[in-house]
């Protein structure tokens, strides 16, 4: 139980240090700009009334 939840932990960890990198790069500060605009977008959109929700 303690090897799973100190995997699973490591995989986390990976993910953060990975997006660092990212946003740490040379370009990073285009990158991380855009993803927010785009994050942003999805939130605002997600929240709306007008739409039409579509059924399955």
């Amino acid at each position: 139980m303690i090897y799973k939840l100190l995997y699973n932990n490591f995989i986390i960890l990976k993910l953060y240090i990975d997006f660092a990198e990212v946003y740490a790069s040379e370009d990073g500060k285009d990158k991380r700009g855009q993803d927010f605009v785009k994050a942003w977008c999805k939130a605002m959109n997600a929240n709306r009334f007008d739409q039409v929700i579509k059924s399955k």
